[in-house]
């Protein structure tokens, strides 16, 4: 009696170790699919998945530069004389841009400041429209050169250029004499701008915001 008493226990014992290893392998299994909800894998529970949601910054292309009080006045460095061969203005996103390409180099140092008008000038030809300008005159620079033989001509574009901008109405070439080259930028409105040295080729970007 007391050996089949002993059987029994052990047969209830089977039972209900077998009935526990397969509850845990249930819920292992369970869990295992919930694990797989951000991989990619099917959802074979039965229970809704989680979900998570992704933010990506956009891409920036805007340039560390910063625009500037529009009362500012912007120095730039250079050391030597340059030749102007190419003057463009065009439309970008949130600003208009002003290009003065040079030939070898950018120009000796000189200042951009916001006039109230393009000053009078010996050689002036023409002044820009609109509410202000964005005065250069830039020594030790031109659109010719005088001293080769023969005399070699860089710019032989239009003195006054425009473009299908916002702020900016034109942009005029108000003297070129003696090696000093005075350019005017017209505007509608004194909008913070900056200015940006690049190369090959040299450039003198102006950036005026609006």
């Amino acid at each position: 009696m007391a050996s089949a008493h002993a059987g029994q226990r052990s047969a209830v014992g089977s039972r209900v170790w077998r009935r526990t290893l397969v509850a845990m392998l249930v819920a292992m299994t369970s869990a295992a699919c919930d694990d797989s909800a951000d991989s990619g894998a099917p959802n074979t529970t039965g229970r809704p998945r989680p979900t998570t949601t992704t933010t990506t910054s956009p891409a920036t292309t805007t340039s560390t530069v910063p625009f500037v009080a529009a009362t500012e006045t912007v120095t730039i460095e250079g050391d030597r004389s340059a030749f102007l061969d190419d003057l463009r203005v065009a439309r970008h996103d949130g600003f208009d841009r002003v290009v003065l390409q040079f030939a070898d180099q950018v120009p000796a140092p000189f200042p951009i400041r916001y006039l109230d008008e393009a000053p009078s000038e010996d050689c002036v030809f023409d002044k820009p429209t609109g509410a202000a300008v964005l005065h250069m005159r830039i020594p030790r620079a031109t659109g010719f050169d005088t001293s080769a033989d023969p005399p070699r001509k860089y710019y032989d574009g239009p003195q006054t250029v425009r473009g299908d901008t916002s702020v900016v109405t034109e942009t005029v070439i108000t003297c070129d004499f003696e090696m000093v080259l005075t350019v005017a930028i017209g505007v509608r409105q004194r909008a913070p701008f900056r200015v940006t040295q690049l190369e090959n080729p040299p450039r003198l970007v102006i950036d005026v915001q609006g």
